[in-house]
């Protein structure tokens, strides 16, 4: 897999709309299980949602608007999202693409800004404190980060890729003073890492790829070590993985992305029980998805996103794809259809019953609207998300 099919096919990495593309960084208060979805009404927000991260009292989501140039601010009170604007020149940094939040009220925010032309981007990280979002220090050479995973406010790792071939994986370390670049296990021509979930500052997963197949490295505190996947049948276009999330140093899911060929791509899991990882029996409507994100509350309780791009998109559209980890497999749940087309990048879990989808929708006029699905442990139901 090369680091050009990896940005074309997450939406999550590449610039959707030329020119001026901005930041959209929400925290909202977690609902009640009882919370109703509320019905669309109101204006339409050209914007998507990349990555959301959910912990006891507060969700926080983050994206991109694709044409108004400047940020929103969302919150959720009482089943209903509300927008509070905010200063125009936040329009002006770089794009959040994953968050967490180690406790009430702090919260790290990773990502990328596009420097000159030509694709080159470097690493973007924020952090909220006392209210206000500031913008954090990287170390010189910090290429694109993806993902980022804190646990606790003075300790977060983040990993990310360059984006020039030949594309080399990433790690970063934060110490509750300064990030500082930590050496991966990976040496091949060609890797990255795209994802990465922490239980302590002694056990973590990033996963990506290497060489065109499925990449997991496990941290021990010091140093990576890598993590040998499952044997799969290889793909044209290369397999790699896009989410993971571990409940214990003994249990984490990983989803990804196979491109095949014509442009076509499907979705495969894996599993890690602590000393190996296994191939993950899911139905078949999952294999026909792009699967960018999975929580877990649980070691048998999580829940996977994706989208669907059928290789015939004049008469197939784009959908939103959802699937629940029981403990054995990945069913494939029926989403809240709506709009002309959808998107689901990314989830967040805080029990097993409550996690929040985002993504995208567009409605039949043809405009983009950030999208919210709820799970309440029974059915997904979509939040409306105003202007």
């Amino acid at each position: 897999m090369t680091g050009g099919r990896v940005q074309e096919s997450t939406r999550r990495l590449a610039l959707t709309v030329a020119g001026a593309v901005a930041m959209l960084v929400a925290l909202v208060a977690v609902p009640s299980s009882s919370s109703a979805s509320v019905s669309p009404r109101g204006p339409v927000v050209p914007a998507v949602m990349d990555g959301v991260w959910c912990g006891p009292g507060q969700c926080v989501a983050a994206g991109e608007l694709s044409s108004l140039g400047a940020m929103r601010l969302w919150t959720l009170t009482h089943g209903q999202w509300g927008v509070v604007p905010l200063s125009l020149r936040k329009a002006t940094r770089g794009l959040i693409v994953s968050l967490s939040c180690p406790q009430l009220g702090s919260c790290v925010g990773v990502g990328y800004a596009e420097v000159g032309v030509g694709g080159n981007y470097v690493g973007f990280a924020e952090q909220l404190k006392a209210g206000v979002w500031l913008q954090m220090p990287l170390p010189s050479g910090t290429p694109g980060l993806r993902s980022v995973s804190c646990v606790s406010s003075t300790w977060c790792m983040a990993v990310g890729a360059t984006t020039v071939e030949p594309t080399n994986g990433a790690a970063l370390v934060w110490n509750g003073t300064a990030w500082t670049h930590v050496s991966t296990a990976t040496v091949s021509p060609s890797s990255g890492l795209w994802a990465v979930s922490c239980r302590s500052s002694t056990v973590c997963m990033a996963a990506g790829y290497s060489d065109a197949a499925p990449l997991a490295e496990s941290w021990n505190g010091t140093s990576f070590t890598v993590t040998t996947p499952p044997p799969s049948p290889p793909v044209e276009g290369g397999s790699g993985l896009d989410a993971i999330s571990c409940t214990s140093a003994g249990f984490c899911l990983a989803v990804g992305i196979e491109s095949g060929c014509c442009g076509s791509t499907g979705g495969f899991a894996m599993a890690w029980n602590g000393s190996a990882w296994s191939n993950v029996t899911m139905s078949t409507a999952l294999y026909a998805a792009a699967l960018t994100g999975v929580s877990c509350a649980t070691s048998t309780s999580c829940l996977a996103v994706g989208t669907t791009s059928p290789a015939d998109e004049q008469h197939f559209l784009p959908q939103a794809d959802v699937g629940i980890w029981g403990g054995s497999s990945l069913t494939a749940l029926r989403g809240a259809m709506v709009g002309k087309q959808s998107a689901l990048e990314a989830v967040s879990c805080t029990r097993a019953n409550w996690c929040a989808a985002v993504g995208s929708l567009t409605v039949r006029s043809g405009a983009v609207q950030p999208l919210v699905e709820r799970w309440d442990g029974l059915t997904l139901n979509r939040m409306f998300v105003p202007a």
